[in-house]
């Protein structure tokens, strides 16, 4: 079984936005992103050009949002780590697959997209997140939908 995290730790997915959490009629958990693709823009560019990503989950193990601020920016994401669940999750696939009744368990996945969404200190809170950790993940680019942004302006020192 493959650990997705490994290519979904080979993007940076700050300043994109989480559009929209659904299951599909199969069940499968589908989180649609607007990327903001770093990698595919230079500072130098006129328009920043952003594209769709979908992150396609089969059999969702885990899924938690949590959102303290009450501002505009709870689905824009910050940043993303990676969770260290992948020996759990190995360690519990029997059970999970004894309940599903099936045998395929390809690419866990397990990461925490951290959001600008931003809580009160005084009660403790933090970032605002999205978790998922589920089996048979996948990524899929939806190229031609691709979305123009201002440019991007660089902080620099």
């Amino acid at each position: 079984m493959e650990n997705f995290n490994l290519i979904i730790e080979k993007l940076n997915f700050h300043d994109s936005t989480i559009i929209s959490v659904n299951l599909d009629e199969t069940g499968c958990l589908i989180v649609l992103i607007d990327y903001y693709n770093w990698e595919g823009n230079e500072d130098s560019d006129d328009t920043w050009t952003t594209k769709k990503l979908i992150l396609k989950v089969t059999n969702c193990l885990h899924l938690r949002f949590h959102s303290p601020g009450l501002g505009a920016f709870d689905t824009e994401i910050h940043s993303h780590e990676c969770l260290e669940l992948f020996d759990l999750i190995n360690k519990e696939i029997p059970y999970y697959l004894k309940e599903l009744k099936e045998d395929k368990k390809e690419n866990a996945i397990a990461i925490r997209f951290l959001t600008h969404s931003y809580g009160e200190a005084i009660f403790g809170e933090n970032f605002g997140f999205l978790e998922i950790a589920g089996l048979n993940a996948s990524i899929n680019w939806l190229e031609p939908d691709r979305i123009g942004s201002p440019k991007h302006i660089p902080i620099t020192n």
